[in-house]
């Protein structure tokens, strides 16, 4: 067995780390809920030094306002805790609106901190991944209204210059367990090497998990008949989707349901031909129907129109339409988030 006397520091503990602590400059977009005044107030001694807190709801500000801001001072760290604060109610105007009202403040800050000097940019949530059963129905659809900021983040990084930290915590969280949540801020060694939940049972790290146990698993069985509908369906993902629907159709046998294809036009591109005649030819042979039908999902009332027209037969909805607005930090705009988002607003 080893003798740690032996060691050349004789089995001490190694000394003390006694420098002075350097202060941090930081500029808070908070919440309404009391986290970041709690995190503020359990800060490391000497640690913070020039504060700003912004403490308006996120539709209060102007992009103006955000980026004079963020440019105001050489941020030493960023907190974004917009993305806590929680819609009017879980009606899907509140939700979408709020969600616009966000995301349109995290979007100005991530196009000033390219040529700002802040060095650390913290983004924080509550219970957007919670899995527990009781918070979603307290809370409904309204809860999970800020989880595009996690993938906002994962984009982030490709762009920004400086670390980017997701923290996901819970509405549960006790007060004596807001140090684990400062930690996480103020933990240079650690900050933005991880998505993380603090919970108050403990820090969980995201990772990604094997799909081998889950392959065993019997097979989900396909609705018998009824109706099931893929918006975008004279899209590519649309037209790939029902022939994978098909295809399953056929090695689980005696299905008989119809599948609609729904776009604003049911003009099927030169580029899209073949599969769509794949789906028809698929379809023919398994005595399936498959038909192309009118329906502008970026409309609630064309949407209330069709689910009216198919109710109660409707056993399946895919919602694969949508549009890209790809481009560089540097030249996005809301318009072409909006673009985007225009195409899921009527399916939350």
């Amino acid at each position: 067995m080893g003798d740690p006397l032996g060691c050349i520091d004789g089995g001490k503990w190694p000394p003390a780390d006694m420098s002075q602590v350097e202060t941090e400059d930081v500029l808070v977009f908070s919440d309404s809920y009391g986290y970041c005044k709690d995190i503020l107030q359990q800060a490391p001694p000497g640690r913070v030094g020039t504060v700003n807190v912004q403490s308006k709801a996120a539709e209060k500000y102007t992009e103006k306002e955000v980026q004079r801001i963020v440019t105001a001072h050489p941020w030493d760290l960023i907190i974004f805790a917009l993305g806590i604060d929680l819609p009017a109610s879980s009606s899907v105007a509140d939700v979408h609106k709020h969600q616009a009202d966000v995301m349109k403040v995290f979007l100005a800050i991530l196009k000033k901190l390219e040529d700002s000097r802040c060095k650390r940019f913290c983004v924080i949530t509550v219970d957007t991944f919670a899995e527990e059963r009781e918070i979603h129905e307290e809370l409904g659809l309204g809860l999970i209204t800020n989880a595009t900021l996690f993938g906002a983040c994962n984009t982030a990084r490709y762009e920004v210059p400086c670390p980017v930290q997701f923290i996901d915590t819970e509405w549960a969280l006790r007060t004596e367990n807001v140090k684990y949540l400062v930690a996480e801020i103020f933990r240079h060694a650690s900050f933005g090497h991880n998505s993380v939940r603090i919970l108050n049972k403990g820090r969980y790290v995201l990772r990604q998990m094997s799909c081998k146990p889950y392959l065993n698993n019997p097979e989900w069985q396909l609705p018998e008949d009824g109706v099931i509908a893929i918006s975008g369906g004279n899209g590519a993902l649309g037209l790939v989707m029902g022939g994978w629907i098909l295809r399953t159709a056929k090695r689980q046998g005696g299905k008989k349901f119809t599948i609609k294809f729904l776009s604003r036009s049911c003009k099927i591109s030169d580029q899209n031909m073949p599969n769509w005649q794949e789906v028809q030819s698929l379809a023919a042979s398994l005595g399936i129907t498959v038909e192309q039908a009118k329906c502008d999902v970026s409309s609630q009332e064309s949407v209330d129109q069709f689910i009216s027209s198919v109710t109660p037969n409707l056993t399946g909805f895919i919602h694969s339409a949508g549009i890209l607005q790809d481009a560089m930090l540097m030249n996005q705009t809301w318009e072409k988030f909006d673009a985007v988002y225009e195409e899921r607003r009527v399916f939350p």
